[in-house]
Order: C-alpha cells, then sequence, then structure tokens
C-alpha cells in the first residue's frame, strides 16, 4: 500500500491496518510494527524526545525507527487491563517513568492510559511522544496539569476497576 503526504511516498506493508487517523497523524500496524506517519516538526520532536529519555533509561519505550521525515516505526506493544495483583508494579514502574522525565527534563504532556501500555509480561511502554516539551519549553502541554497529575487520575481509575 503507498501513501502519499506532501508528495512524498511510502510503502506500508500489504498487511497494514490503519489504527488512527486525524488533521495530524496516521498510524497503522503491520505485524508487529507500528507506522506513525505525520507532518515533519512533530516526527522530528518524537524521535528527539525519545532520544532524551532514552538518553537516561530506554525500558519503557519501545523501539523506534526514523524511516523518514513523515514516518516513525515502533514495535507494537499489546495491551492488557492491569490486575489487583500487579497495581504496586504498575504504580512502581509508573513512579520509575515520571523519575526519568524529570532527569531527562522532558514533559510528556498527555500521560493518560491510552498512552501507557501494560504488556502481556507485566512491563509498562509510554507511548505518543509527538506533543511531548523538554521541561523548559514555555508551550503549554496537551493536558494541563503536568504528568504527575495524570499519573495519578490514571492510577486512581485503574485501582477502581481492579476491585
Amino acid at each position: 500500500m503507498c501513501i502519499v503526504t506532501k508528495g512524498k511516498e511510502f510503502r506500508l506493508p500489504q498487511t497494514a491496518i490503519k489504527l488512527s487517523d486525524n488533521n495530524i497523524s496516521q498510524v497503522w500496524r503491520a505485524g508487529e510494527k507500528v507506522y506513525k506517519r505525520s507532518i515533519p516538526y512533530l516526527i522530528r520532536n518524537e524521535y528527539a524526545i525519545i532520544g532524551a529519555v532514552q538518553d537516561v533509561d530506554r525500558a519503557f519505550i519501545p523501539n523506534v525507527r526514523y524511516l523518514d521525515d513523515y514516518t516513525l516505526m515502533f514495535d507494537y506493544v499489546h495491551d492488557r487491563p492491569v490486575r489487583a495483583a500487579e497495581i504496586e508494579n504498575f504504580r512502581s514502574q509508573l513512579l520509575q517513568v515520571l523519575s526519568v522525565l524529570e532527569l531527562a527534563g522532558v514533559r510528556h504532556g498527555d500521560l493518560t492510559r491510552p498512552n501507557v501500555r501494560w504488556s502481556q509480561f507485566g512491563k509498562l511502554y509510554i507511548l505518543d511522544w509527538a506533543e511531548s516539551r523538554h521541561a523548559f519549553d514555555p508551550a503549554q502541554d496537551k493536558r494541563i496539569g503536568g504528568d504527575r497529575y495524570w499519573a495519578n487520575k490514571m492510577l486512581e481509575e485503574i485501582e477502581r476497576k481492579a476491585e
């Protein structure tokens, strides 16, 4: 399947299935890979922010590859609900993520459950870094309140569902 963005062609695997499509980006899955296509500024920003975070700790970021100015390719992370017996492990990993973000000088800006995956192996992964910012960037986050606020809201929701 061939897609064209601003005159730039990109060939997706024939098995690709569109996961999301909005005014800014499109996401496809083909097997165990995810292809994210967006405007060059957001692709470069996402890749740079991921790099800054990976310099501190790469454990919670799926493998990513920069394919071109419009496209990133990630390993697909299967998501599942957090079981009651796993809440403390989830909380511990999420607190580690928040510490790493602070050490890296990064704000995720949209740290909500759709962007936090809990793998079948009980490992936490963070997705969608496109609108992340460096801590000193004066631009407002997508979600007002900050990463800690949204992480706490997510934990409350998970605890309610696991009861």
